[in-house]
C-alpha cells in the first residue's frame, strides 16, 4: 500500500513536470500555485517515508488546494486508509472516480473503495433501475339480482301496441259520434245518409282497433305473468385508473348498477 501511495505522489510530481516540458520554447516558469503544490508534494513524500502519515496527508491536502490534480485525491485516500479513516478515504475515492481516470486507475480505486465499504459494513450501491409494479388486473364481481317484470322486452312491446290500439279505437269512436251528431243537422237527406254511413264505418273500425288493442294488452299481461321478472347477472369491474388531473391513481368501477 505504501508503494502505491509513493507511486501516486511520484505521478503527481511527474505530471506537473511533463506539463512543463510539453510547452513550446521558451518554457514559461510555472505559476506560483503549481510550484507551491510541487513543494508540498515533495514534503508529503518526506513525511510519508518517515511514517508521519498525518503530516503527509496535510501536505497533500494543501497541494490539492493549490493545484487540484486528480492523483492527489487518490494519494490522500490511500493515506486515510492507513490512518484507519475509511469514511474519509471513501469520500476521496469517489471524488477521484469523478475525474474520469484511466480504466486501470479506476479499477484500482473501485477495488480500494469496495474494501473500505466492506470494512464499514456499507452495502454496494444498487444501480438497478426498479420499474414500478404493473397495476393489478381488474377485479370482476358478478351478482345475480331479481329482474323487474316490466323489463321483459316482448311483454313491454305487446302492452305498448295494445295502448296504441286502444287510443286509436277511442279516437275513431269519437269521430263516429261526431258524424252522427252532424247528421241530425244535415241540410239534405243525402248528406244525412252519408254522415250516418261514415259514422257506422268509423264505429266498426273503432271496435276492431279497440278489440285488437285489448287483445294485445291481455297478451302483455299474460307474458309478464308467465315470463316476466326472473333473474339477471349484474357485473361490476373494479380497477386502478389514473386520476383526471394526472397527479395520482384512483379506483374506478365499471358495469351496470
Amino acid at each position: 500500500m505504501r508503494s502505491a501511495l509513493v507511486a501516486a505522489i511520484v505521478l503527481a510530481l511527474a505530471g506537473s513536470r511533463a506539463f512543463a516540458q510539453a510547452q513550446p520554447t521558451p518554457v514559461p516558469a510555472p505559476s506560483g500555485n503549481v510550484a507551491a503544490a510541487d513543494a508540498k508534494i515533495a514534503s508529503a513524500k518526506d513525511h510519508y517515508a518517515k511514517a508521519e502519515f498525518g503530516a503527509s496527508l496535510a501536505d497533500l491536502a494543501e497541494a490539492y488546494h493549490l493545484d487540484p490534480r486528480p492523483d492527489l485525491l487518490y494519494a490522500m485516500a490511500q493515506i486515510e486508509v492507513e490512518l484507519g479513516d475509511c469514511a474519509g478515504a471513501i469520500a476521496h475515492y469517489k471524488q477521484y472516480l469523478g475525474t474520469n481516470p484511466s480504466q486501470k486507475a479506476r479499477d484500482a480505486a473501485e477495488k480500494s473503495k469496495a474494501a473500505c465499504e466492506e470494512k464499514l459494513g456499507i452495502k454496494p450501491e444498487d444501480t438497478t433501475v426498479h420499474q414500478p409494479p404493473p397495476p393489478p388486473p381488474p377485479a370482476k364481481h358478478v351478482e345475480v339480482v331479481q329482474r323487474p317484470f316490466y323489463k321483459d322486452a316482448l311483454g313491454d312491446s305487446l302492452f305498448a301496441a295494445g295502448v296504441v290500439g286502444g287510443l286509436a279505437g277511442g279516437a275513431l269512436y269519437l269521430a263516429a259520434r261526431k258524424d252522427i251528431d252532424d247528421s241530425e243537422t244535415a241540410p239534405t237527406l243525402q248528406a244525412h245518409e252519408d254522415l250516418v254511413t261514415k259514422a257506422h264505418d268509423l264505429r266498426t273500425y273503432a271496435v276492431i282497433a279497440g278489440g285488437v288493442g285489448g287483445a294485445l294488452a291481455v297478451g302483455a299481461f299474460v307474458r309478464w305473468a308467465t315470463h316476466g321478472g326472473g333473474t339477471e347477472e349484474r357485473q361490476v369491474e373494479m380497477t386502478l385508473a389514473p386520476s383526471p388531473d394526472g397527479t395520482g391513481w384512483g379506483i374506478a368501477a365499471f358495469g351496470s348498477f
